[in-house]
């Protein structure tokens, strides 16, 4: 890239950033917040129209009478984004279009035995339904997941290791930890922001390989200083040792809910205490299991708040979702890429260049 290209991109990349993490914003307050002269922020703001990317409307007016202001937005039927959540026996799914609304999500079952195959499926099944068109799925996976390299190292409930998925039919991907997806719902803004958080998990693998315990169906991902923690080998907030309760998420009674999560909290007891997280943020199935003769006081480190998620079980794949989206909006300049995520910008994603006015 030349230098004037380069100044170029950033520029765009800034403004869009504003624009998303403002909702809806005019000219001037772009000028402003980005101490950019008229002149640059108009050319900027035509081309991005031009490509589709925004919009401008008039919005509400402060007062009753006078004109109304011109706003600026993400243009939404731009493109979707697909974040899926791929489990043993069965999915979760959620449609995302380029402002961040989201447009459907469905949970169904299905016996593939690879994610390349369920994710094909996902997008025959979005396909006819009118959507924008896609631009890139995010892809939440049991196990553990280097992201950088788009590879599955290991999944026990999958009965996988070393699975590359990095792209299906020119549509990008990226895909992580099924709990580190769901901390980057926590992280999106729709649950709660913080620095230090424990964001916990439990999914039942009712069609994973025999043999696997009430330990393999909880998975952890930790934020640090508003950042997800992978650790060394992208093992981080996996649990290890030996099971700390004699049956799975799916063989396990409704009256047996309350003793398996005061089984799993003094599991985590330490580990809890060593990372003294300000939130501890519960989701997935464990959302829904009774917990009337649950108390964490003691298991927990003072200080630290519990918060549980939806009951919709849904978190997942939307995380999935940002997680793709989060990208767009942090793109590495080209020449500079070091992973597949890199890669992720918006002069690779499938028809960029969709001018309006053609």
């Amino acid at each position: 890239m030349k230098r004037g290209q380069i100044q170029t991109h950033i520029t765009r990349t800034r403004v869009l950033r504003h624009i998303r993490e403002s909702v809806a914003t005019s000219r001037i307050e772009i000028s402003r917040a980005l101490s950019m002269d008229r002149s640059t922020m108009t050319h900027v703001i035509n081309d991005l129209i031009g490509d589709n990317l925004i919009r401008e409307e008039e919005g509400l007016s402060p007062r009753n009478s006078g004109r109304k202001p011109v706003m600026i937005s993400l243009n939404g039927d731009y493109g979707m984004i697909m974040g899926l959540e791929i489990q043993p026996g069965f999915y979760r799914m959620t449609l995302m279009d380029m402002a961040g609304a989201i447009r459907e999500r469905s949970m169904g079952s299905h016996d593939f035995s690879l994610p390349a195959d369920m994710v094909s499926a996902a997008i025959d099944e979005t396909g006819g339904k009118g959507y924008p068109p896609l631009l890139g799925i995010g892809l939440a996976l049991p196990g553990t997941v280097d992201p950088y390299k788009g590879l599955l190292i290991e999944s026990p409930a999958l009965d996988l290791c070393d699975y590359p998925l990095t792209d299906m039919g020119g549509i990008p991907l990226v895909m992580d930890n099924d709990a580190n997806c769901f901390a980057r719902f926590v992280l999106s803004g729709e649950a709660r922001e913080a620095g230090n958080m424990v964001c916990l998990i439990g999914e039942s693998h009712r069609y994973g390989r025999t043999g696997l315990s009430a330990r393999d169906d909880i998975g952890i991902g930790l934020v640090i200083n508003g950042q997800i923690y992978y650790g060394s080998h992208f093992t981080a907030g996996e649990p290890g040792g030996s099971p700390f309760y004699p049956r799975a998420l799916a063989r396990l009674d409704k009256s047996e809910e309350s003793a398996y999560l005061a089984a799993l909290f003094r599991y985590l007891e330490n580990s809890l205490y060593l990372l003294d997280p300000e939130v501890l943020h519960i989701g997935g199935e464990l959302v829904n299991f009774d917990r009337k003769d649950l108390d964490l006081t003691s298991l927990i480190p003072p200080g630290c708040s519990v918060e549980y998620g939806k009951e919709d079980n849904f978190e997942i794949s939307t995380g999935a979702a940002h997680m793709f989206r989060d990208r767009l909006f942090s793109p590495v300049l080209p020449g500079e890429e070091k992973t597949i995520i890199d890669a992720i910008r918006w002069e690779n994603l499938p028809g960029y260049g969709r001018r309006s006015d053609s």
